[in-house]
């Protein structure tokens, strides 16, 4: 797709990163602040990975551009596949936000009680797949067929807590930890909003933790994209999905077996997935370079450059 063609400056930018070479981009912006973090007096790498930790940098290509690419990508493969769902540029219903606002009770000036359950609780795509075959074989991940389902879409930075789940020795064990945080999270979003807002009490079931049972039994999908081009379990299962029906159209008019036609619809979702990963992780990067302020060159010490490619070159050999 249009949006997925890289610059020149992006393309340099991701054939460095997939060899661990230190980008180029950055070699006279090592030791520089980058703002819009978590944390304070965060500098610079000459992997670009603590740049990708800075969340809330604004701007056409921040974080929240390269999460709503990634939304807009799935939903042109669920719309390919005829799955009929809301969010995303080809559904029917372009905003998920309303699916709990009937059965919470949250006033409108009530700006942090919004914000919980939007942060919380917002799904990114809904697909409604009760007319969608299951999975075979069944493999990981949740499954969007025979059930309507929410997707909650997540981007991830090398964090603490990726660091710290990477030490199983599993490959994409940390996207996966931060896949089975997503489930959990909305069923105690939810069920904390009933009892500020409506009343339940501990114990019985309120009507927003009912509507979320509603769909496929409380079960959330939600596929990770890792700083390092992994991908989680449930997105790998929406693409699967996704391209057993696009092979099943295809094979109306194209005399080949129905096993090659899904293997070359899957291959085709998947070389869609990675440019649009790809592609935005170094947007982000290219993004983030304006907001970033001088600083002393004593800042810019041998030890902390050594510290980043070792830790560089770890996670890369764990994809």
């Amino acid at each position: 797709r249009p949006d997925n063609f890289h610059t020149t400056p992006s393309f340099r930018t991701s054939v460095q990163y997939v060899f661990a070479h230190p980008l180029s981009l950055l070699k006279d912006l090592q030791g520089r602040t980058i703002h819009y973090t978590a944390k304070v007096n965060v500098k610079v790498d000459a992997f670009g990975d603590k740049i990708k930790n800075a969340s809330a940098i604004p701007g056409p290509q921040g974080r929240l551009a390269f999460h709503n690419r990634i939304q807009s990508s799935l939903s042109t493969m669920l719309s390919d596949a005829d799955i009929r769902h809301a969010g995303g540029v080809n559904s029917y219903d372009r905003s998920c936000a309303r699916v709990f606002r009937d059965v919470v009770n949250i006033p409108e000036d009530d700006v942090e009680g919004n914000k919980k359950l939007r942060d919380g609780a917002k799904p990114d795509l809904i697909t409604y797949g009760t007319s969608v075959d299951r999975r075979e074989p069944a493999g990981t991940g949740v499954d969007i067929g025979q059930h309507n389902t929410f997707i909650d879409i997540k981007t991830m930075g090398p964090t603490a807590d990726y660091i710290t789940a990477a030490t199983d020795n599993e490959p994409g064990a940390s996207v996966q930890s931060r896949q089975r945080k997503v489930s959990p999270k909305y069923r105690s979003t939810l069920r904390q909003a009933d009892r500020d807002y409506n009343g339940t009490q501990p114990g019985e079931v309120g009507p927003a933790e009912a509507r979320l049972d509603e769909f496929h039994r409380g079960q959330v999908s939600g596929p990770v994209v890792g700083p390092y081009g992994e991908t989680s379990p449930d997105l790998d299962s929406i693409l699967d999905t996704c391209s057993a029906r696009i092979a099943t159209k295809r094979g109306r008019f194209l005399d080949r077996e129905p096993r090659v036609l899904k293997q070359l619809a899957l291959q085709e979702l998947r070389r869609d997935m990675l440019l649009t990963i790809d592609r935005g992780w170094s947007a982000l990067i290219m993004n983030a370079i304006p907001s970033m302020t001088q600083d002393r060159p004593e800042h810019r010490r041998r030890s902390e450059a050594q510290r980043n490619c070792a830790q560089h070159h770890f996670f890369r050999r764990r994809r």
